[in-house]
């Protein structure tokens, strides 16, 4: 997204959340944020539901975008409720195991990267500072 879009982009992961992600959503208001959230053990579905009800709770204007494997009703609903309603901003793929499952939640950040780049206007194929080819004399 970064190299594509030249906009600021930031990975903060799910602990930290908290201490930095809040922080910094609450001064720049209004502000994408995409949560990529994997049921891979019951521990880290825990502190991610937790994380998503302190977001809530801090009434934090921003536009989430969520990326998961989830399949209970439960967590569903609380992701539903975390977009507003929306369910355009929530991308789920198939629960394949741990590995697989992260591998498949990219396919949707890829397809963001895309299409933000071309909304903006510049070509997705030819990023400026990236060096996609080898060249030799």
């Amino acid at each position: 997204m970064k190299e594509l879009t030249y906009l600021h982009c930031q990975c903060f992961s799910i602990s930290n959340i908290v201490n930095n992600l809040l922080t910094y959503m609450q001064i720049n208001q209004g502000m994408p944020a995409i949560f990529v959230i994997l049921d891979s053990n019951a521990q880290d579905k825990r502190i991610s539901t937790d994380t998503i009800r302190k977001v809530m709770a801090k009434k934090i204007n921003m536009h989430a975008i969520i990326i998961s494997d989830c399949q209970d009703s439960e967590t569903r609903s609380l992701f539903t409720e975390f977009c507003n309603g929306d369910e355009s901003r929530i991308h789920y793929v198939p629960k394949s195991g741990e590995a697989l499952s992260a591998l498949l939640c990219v396919v949707p950040l890829q397809r963001l990267a895309f299409d933000t780049t071309i909304a903006l206007g510049y070509n997705p194929d030819r990023p400026r500072n990236l060096a996609k080819e080898l060249t030799t004399q």
